[in-house]
């Protein structure tokens, strides 16, 4: 079944697998940023998920932040789903590009804005692995 989280929800995700699997209490954030790929500079959009945590550091509290790829995502979402008996099957993020026209005339042109708007993941309901024989009547 396909399942849809908006952009604080994932956050949320995320916080809580730190939280439960981890024991870490951390800050994650997400941002989108227009881009540059390609041999022709084609744009794009380049989203960015981090979390952010405060550390002891030679006797100084300290502000961490750490960047997580998509793969890493996908790996603690499996991590995370598997404890409410889910199986993970894809993750794709909602993110792109939209476009508007602005400005009049010679000036008129078309400005794009990047934006993250959450993840889709395919997930299954785990079935039951341990079948229990039972005794046959009495």
């Amino acid at each position: 079944m396909e399942v849809s989280f908006t952009k604080e929800e994932t956050l949320k995700l995320i916080e809580e697998y730190y939280s439960r699997l981890e024991g870490r209490q951390v800050k994650a954030s997400a941002s989108a940023k227009k881009g540059y790929t390609g041999w022709h500079d084609e744009e794009t959009c380049v989203t960015t998920i981090a979390i952010s945590e405060k550390m002891e550091f030679v006797g100084m509290s300290k502000e961490v932040k750490e960047t997580i790829t998509e793969d890493q995502l996908n790996t603690m979402l499996i991590a995370l789903f598997d404890l409410y008996e889910f199986d993970l099957t894809s993750l794709s993020l909602d993110d792109g590009l939209s476009s508007k026209w602005v400005g009049y005339g010679m000036n008129e042109h078309e400005e794009k804005t990047a934006f993250f708007k959450g993840i889709t993941v395919n997930v299954k309901k785990k079935k039951n692995q341990s079948l229990e024989k039972r005794p046959k009547g009495n």
